[in-house]
């Protein structure tokens, strides 16, 4: 813009085009002269009244589009109670049955987000205490309190999404000959929901996790939650103040994961669980020290090996090899990395998308395959995914898995 263009407009000569030869007045303004003068003052407010009009319009229709979206993505799927599952019983959880009840669903809604809000009111957003010095993270990380009692689950929309991409992914790899299986690590207010606030226990409905089992039963879907619910009887398989697994917990999972993979293929039959013949009690791992909360005792727990573990060799990212025994908890900061055990359970390889989760999981992972690729499975960030054929045809491996922790179920891959 010119120094001119932020003068005061020139006087008419012509009474139509400035002096000075500027841009010619609005159609009609050069008819507004004499007795029209008073009338088209008035008259010519009326196309920007109806512009203004329109936007209000538009800014209001706007609004109620966003809200109708905004519902829609906050309205569970339509339940499928009770479709069979493709994978075979020892993979699934029969003592976690679809719930009954909703308090998210339909007329229950309001009243049950203003118990919701009231009850984050009382503290911390960002972490929120439960009972028995037990803490979880509020929404701050991947809305989890919020999927804790199913205030949110994936909409339909993001439902069949999710589920489209993995189908595909299945098929794709059953054309090459390749098992795959999702392997969901519960998270601990699925496997723990006594230790939530008193004010979060009426509100827990449907999660993701029984939706996308009974919504989508055609998925590999692994269900650990009664193998844990049952294992915590004998020492903690979480702890209050983290919200991974403890180590112990990772030994019942690969259990788990081994009876599930050996009932889906018979090549797979000769995993078994790990040679565990007790527990050690330590603090573990404070996710919550930064704020201010301090541990309380012994209250997480490894496993105390029967046969000492033996050596296998890891190539970290860093492209690195060294020996290690095969607890070793490799850990997703290590990660891609490579495993080789020549005293495996079996000769079976395996490329395995993972999380943080798998630093727990990792030991049974190395006793029972000969070989694994470990990659960082990135679920939450689908803008980056994981290129899984690149790694399937440079390791031709006989089962893909991913393991993905249960609030990461949240994110919903792209493409």
């Amino acid at each position: 813009m010119s120094a001119a263009d932020d003068q005061p407009t020139t006087a008419r000569a012509d009474g139509g085009r400035p002096a000075d030869g500027g841009v010619r007045d609005v159609p009609g303004e050069e008819l507004a002269r004499g007795r029209f003068a008073r009338a088209w003052k008035r008259f010519h407010l009326v196309p920007l009244g109806i512009l203004m009009a329109a936007v209000v319009a538009a800014t209001c229709t706007g609004y109620v589009v966003r809200e109708q979206q905004r519902e829609q993505a906050m309205r569970p799927p339509q339940e499928a109670v009770g479709v069979e599952s493709s994978l075979p019983g020892q993979c699934l959880s029969p003592n976690h049955p679809f719930p009954t009840a909703n308090p998210w669903s339909n007329d229950a809604r309001p009243s049950s987000e203003q118990a919701f809000q009231l009850g984050l009111s009382t503290g911390d957003q960002t972490v929120v205490e439960g009972k028995d010095g037990w803490v979880f993270w509020g929404d701050v990380q991947a809305n989890n309190l919020s999927q804790s009692v199913g205030r949110r689950v994936l909409s339909q929309q993001e439902m069949t999404q999710w589920a489209s991409h993995y189908a595909a992914l299945a098929e794709r790899l059953r054309a090459q000959g390749v098992d795959f299986v999702i392997q969901v690590v519960p998270a601990k207010w699925d496997v723990y929901p006594e230790q939530l606030p008193d004010w979060a226990q009426e509100l827990r409905g449907p999660t993701t996790l029984d939706y996308l089992r009974y919504s989508h039963p055609e998925l590999p879907v692994m269900d650990m939650r009664d193998a844990l619910v049952a294992a915590k009887a004998t020492a903690p398989v979480y702890q209050p103040l983290n919200s991974h697994w403890t180590p112990y917990g990772g030994t019942v999972g690969w259990t788990a994961f081994a009876a599930c993979v050996g009932a889906m293929n018979p090549k797979y039959a000769v995993l078994r669980p790990l040679d565990v013949i007790g527990t050690t009690l330590d603090q573990g791992n404070n996710e919550f020290a930064s704020f201010g909360r301090l541990p309380d005792g012994d209250r997480s727990a490894s496993p105390v090996w029967g046969t000492p573990p033996g050596p296998m060799t890891i190539t970290d990212k860093t492209g690195k090899a060294r020996q290690v025994t095969t607890d070793y908890g490799t850990d997703v900061l290590e990660l891609p990395a490579v495993t080789r055990n020549e005293s495996a359970q079996s000769d079976l390889s395996a490329l395995i998308l993972r999380d943080s989760q798998g630093n727990a999981l990792a030991p049974g992972w190395q006793q029972g395959f000969a070989t694994t690729i470990q990659v960082a499975g990135a679920l939450d960030h689908p803008e980056t995914p994981v290129d899984v054929q690149s790694y399937v045809d440079e390791h031709h491996p006989d089962i893909v898995v991913l393991e993905v922790t249960e609030r990461f179920l949240n994110f919903v891959p792209i493409g």
